[in-house]
């Protein structure tokens, strides 16, 4: 006889809000083994400057700076990145196939599945006349422990 087990997933999300440091990525939250990333949505709330041309803020994780959010403007406050397909960065992107891509993690269309520890990053893609503050909403399922 089969066994089966059924669990509720806990849906959560997080609202983190943080100011850049350049081309240092800022540790925004570290997600735990089980979590499923399903949707990255960030918001500029005090814009950063740069004197000579633009300046993108993008959001990732270890693995990949970009993996969910790609360099958006950040030198406008108020402009909200996630909400449009050219946003995304590959965790996010339906085209991504199912496929192992490191010994501990796999992507899928519309997320990426955590098998370990990871911090959730933010970073500047150039160095700023001055730091942009970010708010970024992730929402995600966290498998319980069983």
């Amino acid at each position: 006889m089969a066994v089966v087990k059924t669990w509720v997933s806990h849906m959560e999300s997080i609202c983190v809000e943080a100011t850049t440091s350049g081309t240092t990525a800022v540790d925004l939250f570290t997600l735990e083994p089980g979590s499923l990333v399903l949707g990255v949505i960030a918001r500029v709330k005090v814009a950063g400057t740069r004197s000579a041309g633009a300046l993108g803020f993008m959001v990732g994780d270890n693995d990949d700076a970009d993996g969910f959010l790609v360099a958006k403007d950040a030198k406008t406050a108020g402009v909200i990145s996630g909400t449009d397909p050219d946003d995304l960065g590959d965790y996010m992107k339906a085209t991504v196939a199912c496929s192992a891509t490191s010994a501990n993690a796999k992507t899928r269309a519309m997320g990426k599945w955590y098998t370990t520890s990871k911090t959730l990053k933010l970073v500047l893609d150039q160095v700023a006349d001055s730091e942009a503050t970010i708010q970024v909403m992730v929402q995600y399922a966290k498998a319980p422990t069983v």
